[in-house]
């Protein structure tokens, strides 16, 4: 472990019996595990371990205090997976992030000059950049899926690299699982799912699937993934 295990260290709010419960359960390494549940609003994940581990009537005399709001802009969503989402958001996204987008521009030649002809929703795009941090996470993760999706159809016709089109999906759908369980199921947004449903028609299904047609979906998926990547700088 390369946790401190100095006393400083924990949180301030975790409280002496929080401290005796993990002692009991943990010996001498009761403090890497309240350091590793540093952040409060993961101390009920380690409660939920706890409970697992040894069953209920140990945790019962814990009395945790009221959890102080988050401001909307910045809320996290660390409820969940032992705190690793946000963690996924600010340190493994972005070399995500550029592993597919390597892929994408070497998986075939250059980027097509033509104009695709629909419109990404930059009106929407808009309303994420001031969205709460839960929102903006939902909107990664639907857009991802979307163009997963849209890779899904026919490509019979695609003369891209076999190999490395195989890995850009790999990586992209890791960056959909990974997102996904960040939040909770909600809404979708109608706008984005509407516009890759006229993505497909107006491009793969009225250019019955050519090689020009994916060339297409390429170009309008570096534009969109470039965009995410724009969002999630303003997210840390």
């Amino acid at each position: 472990m390369i946790f401190s295990t100095q006393a400083e260290d924990l949180p301030e709010h975790s409280g002496t019996i929080f401290w005796s419960v993990v002692q009991r359960i943990s010996g001498n390494k009761s403090r890497t595990l309240l350091r590793f549940f540093r952040s409060w609003n993961c101390i009920s994940t380690l409660k939920i371990w706890l409970s697992n581990l040894v069953g209920t009537s140990i945790l019962n005399p814990i009395k945790a205090p009221v959890e102080k709001p988050f401001p909307a802009k910045n809320r996290t969503v660390c409820a969940k997976s032992v705190c690793l989402c946000c963690d996924w958001i600010q340190d493994h996204y972005g070399t995500l992030s550029g592993k597919y987008h390597s892929l994408l521009d070497e998986m075939g030649g250059n980027i097509t000059e033509q104009e695709v002809p629909v419109d990404f929703p930059e009106s929407l795009y808009r309303l994420m950049e001031d969205a709460q941090y839960e929102v903006q996470v939902r909107f990664l993760n639907e857009t991802i899926h979307e163009i997963f999706k849209l890779f899904d159809e026919n490509m019979d016709a695609v003369t891209w690299e076999e190999k490395k089109l195989d890995d850009f999906l790999i990586l992209l759908h890791r960056q959909f699982q990974n997102l996904k369980s960040c939040v909770s199921p909600a809404t979708k947004f109608k706008r984005l799912e509407r516009f890759f449903k006229t993505l497909n028609k107006k491009v793969l299904v009225e250019m019955n699937y050519s090689a020009q047609a994916w060339e297409l979906i390429r170009k309008e998926t570096k534009y969109v993934l470039e965009k995410l990547d724009l969002l999630v700088a303003t997210m840390h």
